[in-house]
């Protein structure tokens, strides 16, 4: 993998001078960087070297979510927070109540690996008053 080809931003948040290429991509395929702005982190997949990107909800554009009567921004907690190999954000949304939920984000494709197939998923977790999504 070569330092090169990630994206330029993430070069500026790891001290990349003091490790080699091959150091530098066994960290990230360990360790999610946080991109500038802390809206963006991305890390390395092992096997493949392709870029993995997880997206915060601040990032995102969710229909009402700066309306309080449907939504709230709340701290999570690290010990309460989903984690995937280190891939977590300090807040999160916590729904009130909608009839519809659309979620919308944007990646540039510049920050993509060629020839790599993406898919997106969203983590969630129901709350105690909450026992299904219709």
């Amino acid at each position: 993998m070569e330092i090169e080809r990630l994206p330029e931003e993430l070069l500026t948040e790891i001290p990349s001078a003091r490790l080699s290429s091959k150091g530098l991509f066994q960290r990230l395929a360990v360790q999610p960087a946080l991109l500038p702005g802390k809206l963006v982190r991305m890390r390395l997949d092992r096997a493949t070297g392709a870029k993995c990107y997880a997206l915060c909800a601040r990032s995102l554009h969710i229909s009402w979510g700066e309306t309080q009567e449907y939504w709230r921004w709340i701290h999570v907690d690290v010990d309460d927070c989903y984690t995937t190999r280190g891939e977590r954000f300090s807040e999160a949304t916590q729904l009130v109540g909608v009839y519809w939920l659309e979620i919308r984000g944007r990646i540039e494709s510049k920050m993509l690996s060629k020839n790599t197939a993406y898919k997106a998923r969203m983590v969630f977790k129901l709350g105690k008053e909450r026992e299904k999504l219709n």
